[in-house]
């Protein structure tokens, strides 16, 4: 008789990982007053120094773009995860150049840090 041979999903474990990245960057970030982009800055910048941000670079930009994880068909990941605390979602309505510059100023030094 043959053995029989369990495949696991090679992404099964995946999901999880990235809840628990998010749930890390999440404290990195709480502590920051909303709209102290510096302080966000440092911050990111301290959370790659011990996050993998280069592993979980898709899960990062989510959060970072959109505020949360998004599953397939473009929904968030309905775990009742608050929102981000920074997120380019948050910036003020109706949206305004200088308003979004400053999340883009954060991306862009994140990027320049941490981007392979």
């Amino acid at each position: 008789m043959g053995s029989i041979n369990r495949v696991e999903h090679p992404n099964a474990h995946l999901q999880c990982d990235w809840l628990a990245f998010r749930d890390q960057l999440y404290k990195h970030l709480e502590t920051v007053p909303e709209n102290d982009f510096d302080s966000f800055t440092t911050k990111l910048v301290q959370a790659g120094g011990t996050l993998e941000f280069l592993k979980y670079a898709d899960a990062l930009f989510e959060i970072l773009l959109v505020g949360g994880l998004i599953q397939p068909g473009g929904s968030y990941v309905d775990d009742g995860a608050p929102v981000s605390p920074f997120t380019i979602f948050n910036a003020k309505e109706p949206a305004e150049v200088d308003d979004i510059k400053k999340y883009i100023e954060v991306l862009n030094k994140l990027i320049r840090r941490w981007g392979s």
